[in-house]
C-alpha cells in the first residue's frame, strides 16, 4: 500500500460532524373553557382528582388548550 493510499483511507475514516435535529409532533385539537370557551377533546374531566377519562395521564400543566401560544411555547421547551 502506498503512503498516499494510506492517507486517503485514514481521511475517509474520519467522523463527520452533522447538525442535530429535534423533531416534535403536536396535537392541535385540545381546548379548554378559558381559551376556546369549552372543553374540546377532554372528556370525563375531574380536575380535583386530576383525572381525565379520555387520557391515560393527567397533563403536568393541566388540561391545556392547544391554541394558547404561551402554553405551546412551554410545551416546546
Amino acid at each position: 500500500m502506498t503512503w498516499f493510499s494510506f492517507l486517503c483511507l485514514a481521511y475517509a475514516a474520519q467522523p463527520v460532524s452533522t447538525p442535530k435535529l429535534v423533531l416534535a409532533f403536536y396535537y392541535p385539537w385540545y381546548g379548554n373553557p378559558q381559551v376556546s370557551g369549552r372543553w374540546v377533546h377532554w372528556s370525563g374531566m375531574d380536575q380535583e382528582k386530576k383525572e381525565i377519562a379520555s387520557s391515560t395521564h393527567y397533563p403536568t400543566l393541566g388540561p391545556y388548550d392547544s391554541h394558547d401560544p404561551k402554553l405551546c411555547d412551554q410545551h416546546a421547551k
